[in-house]
């Protein structure tokens, strides 16, 4: 589930041994907005109104009922949790039940670069993968990583920015935020 940014490079001057550093920077900078999202718009995913924000498929009655009854109940221990919402109230964080996935997701984050593009690999309990592929069920990695189009603008902005001032330690360059 890649997150897509685009931007527009403009070099002024010759651009002779200008390209082997666009390369470098451009993964700085799409790393520093991973890190940022990791830190700002992740934790928001595992928050009361995230299923409304981010569009999530809609729960069963039946998930909804097992939910209520465990928190009712006091099995749930997170402390996110320990609330008395009614059945199907939109403001119940749909991705946190016990924690586990909010805590392992959040734990330890892995940034990988190539040469061109950067990845953000976080763990997940094994139930959160098994859903995407079973009937009926939620894509709960697809939730995780949902973003509205705000955010979208503002990764694609961070990019932008961070681009042309590395950028412009080097050489004279104007960069263009793509719409």
């Amino acid at each position: 589930m890649p997150v897509k940014l685009r931007t527009t490079v403009t070099y002024r001057g010759p651009i002779e041994g200008k390209i082997k550093n666009f390369y470098p920077v451009m993964v700085k900078a799409m790393k520093a907005a991973a890190e940022w999202w990791f830190k700002e718009i992740l934790p928001g995913h595992f928050k009361k109104g995230a299923a409304q924000k981010y569009k999530y498929a809609p729960r069963t009655r039946q998930y909804q009922n097992r939910k209520r009854k465990a928190i009712e109940k006091g099995w749930v221990r997170d402390p996110v949790q320990k609330l008395r919402v009614p059945l199907g109230d939109p403001q119940m964080p749909a991705l946190v039940w016990t924690g586990r996935t909010r805590q392992m997701v959040q734990a330890m984050p892995r940034f990988g670069t190539t040469l061109t593009s950067v990845t953000l690999k976080m763990a997940a309990p094994r139930y959160a993968f098994m859903s995407q592929h079973m009937v009926g069920r939620p894509n709960i990695p697809a939730e995780i990583v949902a973003q509205t189009k705000a955010e979208e603008a503002q990764l694609t902005a961070m990019v932008t920015k961070e681009l042309e001032t590395m950028l412009k330690a080097q050489t004279p360059v104007v960069v263009k935020q793509a719409s």
